[in-house]
């Protein structure tokens, strides 16, 4: 079975003569997966569905993982997009220049963050010169977001370090919507101890309180509000999707002098998606987003309070894509 969206299967097989025969398949973005099904005959008394989970995925030798949308939705990450999603996932870390623009530069199994690759519904929107990319999706927008690092197969180029897959969600036959908000303020985490070493360095001594919050850092707020919602436009025919969130990160950087900086991340996202299937073995689908990003951003390790600039990161994309499942065998698929 082609043109699957990710998610959880139920498969069932009949013959006749055999009882019918049962089976579950978890599809994630890019993967197969194998079921078998036992099938008893029909003057059998009783049928019993055995299912082995294999040590080892024969369709998938990379190093990585996957997050469902539903995940990615509940956890509270400082970003809420899939960036902030695979933090979570195994051998995911910040690198050593991500804090200051909240968790947008993932270091991944040890890479660079400019060694990874983002695609987006099977668009490669990787930022050519700092790696990652400049569209960013809130949580309750995607159905799956999977990363996958090592041994990835060779529609996967151009990058060495990891590749990250997000698909955005899809109508459906039941109409579907999420509404989600996120509130913090500077006040709610915990405090920095004084550090008496840093008024004995000798480059840019600073006083041993430097790290504690100023007042307006206690008042700083971070907010984000996301809505989708999906449904039938004709049942088993067409379907349509949209959302829509906006965030921002209400953070401060402190120079060397003493000043703060607001360097907070305020980006906002509006989603659209069609589907269309006319046939059993033919798939249309076309997308939109228009993802704006801006930040102020200042170099820390200064005095000078008027060098911070202000950075438009925005990138928007738009797809329409037709899907050919000619046989079992060959399967074509064509994007623009």
């Amino acid at each position: 079975f082609a043109l699957l969206v990710p998610g959880s299967y139920a498969v069932k097989g009949n013959l006749e003569g055999f009882r019918t025969a049962d089976g579950q398949a978890q599809v994630s973005a890019g993967g197969k997966v194998e079921v078998d099904l036992k099938m008893v005959l029909g003057t059998e008394e009783s049928i019993t569905v055995t299912s082995e989970a294999p040590m080892v995925d024969k369709f998938n030798v990379t190093a990585g993982g996957s997050l469902t949308g539903e995940v990615g939705t509940q956890m509270a990450g400082t970003t809420r997009s899939y960036y902030g999603v695979i933090n979570m996932l195994p051998g995911v870390t910040n690198d050593s220049d991500n804090r200051d623009i909240q968790e947008m530069r993932p270091s991944v199994n040890g890479g660079h963050f400019a060694d990874q690759g983002v695609y987006i519904d099977g668009v490669d929107t990787t930022f050519s010169r700092l790696g990652g990319s400049r569209v960013i999706l809130p949580t309750t927008a995607t159905t799956e977001v999977s990363m996958e690092a090592g041994g990835a197969g060779a529609e996967y180029g151009r990058v060495v370090g990891s590749s990250t897959n997000v698909i955005i969600k899809s109508g459906t036959n039941q109409f579907h919507g999420d509404l989600v908000g996120e509130y913090a303020k500077g006040s709610w985490f915990g405090e920095y101890d004084d550090r008496a070493i840093l008024e004995t360095l000798q480059v840019g001594p600073a006083p041993r309180d430097f790290f504690k919050r100023k007042p307006e850092e206690d008042d700083q707020e971070s907010e984000s509000l996301e809505a989708s919602i999906g449904g039938p436009i004709v049942r088993d025919k067409a379907w349509f999707f949209a959302a829509y969130n906006d965030s921002t990160t209400g953070n401060y950087d402190q120079l060397i002098s003493g000043v703060l900086i607001d360097s907070s991340v305020e980006f906002s996202a509006k989603i659209a998606k069609l589907n269309f299937q006319p046939g059993t073995s033919h798939q249309i689908a076309a997308s939109w987003v228009e993802s704006p990003v801006r930040r102020n951003y200042a170099h820390v390790p200064q005095y000078d309070e008027w060098g911070h600039t202000p950075h438009d990161l925005s990138g928007d994309l738009a797809s329409l894509s037709w899907n050919f499942s000619i046989s079992s065998d060959l399967f074509l698929e064509t994007k623009l």
